[in-house]
């Protein structure tokens, strides 16, 4: 697998505590350590605009998130304790609003249903698949093993329940001398062998899928910035 290569290099003067691609458009929006929110167009580095920091706004920049259309940027401040929604287009509040403490963490929602928010949470694309991979397929001889089991062994049995006595009579009889005895026990013996390996091979391959999801649920958990809202406990998911 091929490493990660650089491609290019930007010298800032402020030190950059928080970066947020734009999911549209050309453009990262970056929040540095004195409080300045600054857009920039990726091809070039070119400025956009920057927006200083105030006393009316805030100097602490706690959070970055762009609305899913790309046009409107939103950014927490901790000193203010508010939200600002400001335009991509120039370094204008759009509207603010304040919250009981510090928002660390902000994600954008298109909500379908203005009636029921969690009805639009509830209904939104599943990105499960960006987290967690697939769980393996079982074998293919599976299926076909069961099906052949199935097929050599269904006559008789309902041969066996549909006229017990007649059955029980011929198997009496005929097959239960020492060489029948010796080929039912081998039957037997491969019988459990061959479901002993299915139930291994399908138990280790779940096994091992389970303990890869719940160390991938655990390594989330312990980005309590991001996932701590969701519910995810490391100490109960180990």
């Amino acid at each position: 697998m091929p490493a990660f290569r650089q491609v290019g290099e930007k010298q800032l003067p402020q030190e950059i505590i928080f970066m947020a691609w734009s999911p549209k458009r050309d453009l990262i929006a970056l929040a540095n350590k004195v409080g300045e929110v600054l857009l920039h167009r990726l091809a070039n580095f070119q400025r956009v605009w920057s927006l200083p920091p105030n006393e009316n706004t805030g100097k602490e920049v706690t959070s970055l998130a762009w609305r899913p259309d790309g046009k409107i940027l939103a950014f927490g401040l901790a000193d203010t304790k508010k939200v600002i929604l400001c335009d991509v287009e120039k370094p204008e509040s759009l509207h603010s609003f304040s919250v009981d403490t510090p928002v660390t963490y902000m994600h954008w929602m298109e909500v379908t249903e203005e009636s029921s928010v969690l009805t639009s949470f509830y209904n939104a694309e599943d990105e499960s698949n960006l987290l967690l991979p697939k769980l393996p397929a079982l074998p293919k001889n599976y299926s076909t093993t069961a099906k052949i089991f199935s097929e050599e062994k269904s006559d008789e049995i309902m041969k066996l329940l549909g006229d017990v006595s007649l059955e029980l009579q011929s198997l009496l009889m005929n097959q239960l001398t020492v060489k029948g005895l010796k080929k039912l026990g081998q039957s037997i013996e491969s019988s459990y062998s061959s479901i002993q390996k299915l139930v291994i091979s399908h138990l280790q391959s779940g096994s091992e899928a389970l303990l890869y999801h719940l160390s991938e649920l655990k390594g989330m958990a312990s980005w309590k910035q991001k996932y701590e809202p969701l519910g995810l406990d490391a100490t109960g998911i180990e």
